[in-house]
């Protein structure tokens, strides 16, 4: 169906309904179920209302849940260009988010060597 077709069955301009599905006009919850019955969609796009409405509001933050994302990791990056800028307080901040984000088994104390038992690349103590 084209927007001229559904605004003829709604009462709405097609340039409105155009709007609206490229949110760049509100949809009141009125012009959903009015919609909804004109593409007999049986209630399922008047169920979505109050996905829009989240959308509308700054609350959908787009397709963020179709990537993986590490925050750690995010974390640390933001910490190595902030120590890259000079900004020592700033990336110190940065890493300390990304260590408490690691999973608990990598929680554990730090690995202490005694004194002496490592070298150095060069081969020196």
């Amino acid at each position: 169906m084209i927007l001229a077709d559904l605004g003829r069955r709604t009462g709405s301009s097609a340039q409105h309904i155009g709007a609206v599905e490229h949110v760049a006009s509100p949809a009141s919850e009125q012009f959903i179920a009015t919609c909804d019955a004109a593409l007999e969609a049986g209630g399922w796009l008047a169920a979505q209302f109050d996905a829009v409405i989240r959308e509308q509001a700054g609350a959908d933050r787009g397709a963020e849940w179709m990537y993986p994302f590490d925050h750690g990791r995010l974390a640390a990056y933001r910490g190595t260009c902030l120590l890259a800028l000079g900004c020592a307080a700033d990336a110190e901040a940065a890493f300390s988010e990304a260590i408490a984000s690691l999973p608990e088994r990598c929680a554990g104390p730090p690995a202490v060597r005694p004194a002496g038992s490592g070298r150095n690349r060069a081969g020196r103590s």
